[in-house]
């Protein structure tokens, strides 16, 4: 049975101390009575990804700014670009690993996004989404050794991604998005019209129940079923 009350977690990383809970329990409480005022979105991107991203993105309202991996990378130097209400990123992601990637067929893996990319500066009150494999794996990581965990100490208003790995839309034309694309796109329909973060991650799951006849046996619809999570306030308004 599907949950009437959506859900979300808080944790702070690996060997913090109380205080950084607590902190992040001060953060929620800003962004439900005063969060800094953001507009458009951000697209991070593998460049061989790039038409499938766009065409979730095309769900979003506002003005948007596409960053192509591995040609794009944000640093410290440069973390002012993620100054909007949402943040996409569609990348590579791995077990352990605190860095989001691009793919060069020379250079190999390539960092866009790290820890460092973040200040509450910039992404306080943002609402991030990611499809970068194990973009939301936090056992044992410590807050400096996840982006998931370093957004949320910065103060972004949620983060959702996969636990494990991910599996989306093949290169190509974009026109029938599957699996993880899929549920982001329709986390994103959801937020435009309205209502909480934790709402519009629910009605992206059964929007994607729904829109399946073949997911009591195919395993990667399951698996992008159950694995994305909500790293923030599930009661968080989108405004």
């Amino acid at each position: 049975m599907e949950p009437t009350i959506p859900v979300g977690r808080i944790c702070t990383g690996a060997g913090d101390p109380a205080s950084a809970f607590c902190a992040l329990i001060d953060n929620l409480i800003a962004n439900h009575n005063s969060r800094p005022i953001r507009a458009g979105y951000v697209e991070v991107t593998n460049r061989v990804w790039q038409d499938a991203s766009a065409s979730v993105a095309s769900a979003l309202a506002g003005a948007g700014r596409v960053l192509l991996s591995p040609d794009d990378r944000v640093t410290a130097l440069n973390r002012s670009v993620l100054d909007c209400k949402y943040l996409y990123c569609n990348l590579h992601g791995f077990q352990n690993d605190p860095a989001w990637k691009g793919m060069d067929p020379v250079r190999g893996y390539v960092t866009a996004l790290s820890p460092d990319s973040f200040s509450s500066q910039y992404v306080a009150g943002t609402f991030v989404y990611t499809d970068a494999c194990y973009g939301l794996q936090t056992d044992g990581r410590p807050t400096n050794g996840s982006c998931a965990l370093t957004l949320l100490a910065q103060g972004a208003a949620a983060v959702v991604g996969p636990t494990g790995l991910a599996y989306g839309t093949a290169p190509g034309p974009p026109q029938n998005l599957i699996d993880a694309d899929l549920l982001t796109r329709g986390f994103f329909n959801a937020a435009l019209a309205g209502g909480t973060v934790g709402s519009c991650l629910k009605q992206a799951r059964l929007n994607f129940l729904g829109s399946s006849s073949t997911m009591a046996t195919d395993v990667y619809q399951q698996k992008t079923l159950l694995q994305f999570q909500l790293l923030g306030d599930p009661t968080l308004a989108i405004q």
